[in-house]
């Protein structure tokens, strides 16, 4: 997973480099899994991870995922924003009104219908 966004990463920030006066911003994954692996109990059998697993995805996604972006974006002269921290606690195992991320089977509806082509 992660040593195939390297590319994509990197030929995505480049490829804006082509307006001289723009900026580029770079934002980093939110956290999708509880800090505490404990806490996955809360997401009721809706993320069926075992807790060993959601630790190490937890951590690739933190550590080395955010952290290849955000080197990524500096390299490259563009601001890393960091979701990752602010989306803390807010992950897919947080309740329904706290939460930022939906569970794999959402019980919020958290996008309306697209637009219908007017015929």
């Amino acid at each position: 997973m992660i040593a195939d966004g390297h590319g994509r990463s990197a030929r995505g920030v480049s490829n804006t480099r082509r307006s001289p006066e723009g900026r580029v911003y770079v934002v980093g994954h939110t956290a999708i899994l509880p800090a505490d692996s404990a806490d996955s109990a809360d997401c009721g059998g809706q993320l069926p991870l075992a807790p060993g697993d959601m630790s190490d995805l937890r951590e690739k996604m933190a550590q080395q995922f955010n952290g290849e972006l955000r080197e990524r974006a500096q390299a490259s002269g563009a601001v890393y924003v960091d979701a990752y921290g602010p989306s803390e606690g807010r992950d897919a195992c947080s309740a329904a009104t706290t939460r930022w991320i939906e569970p794999l089977v959402p019980q919020q509806p958290c996008c309306g219908r697209p637009p219908q082509r007017a015929r």
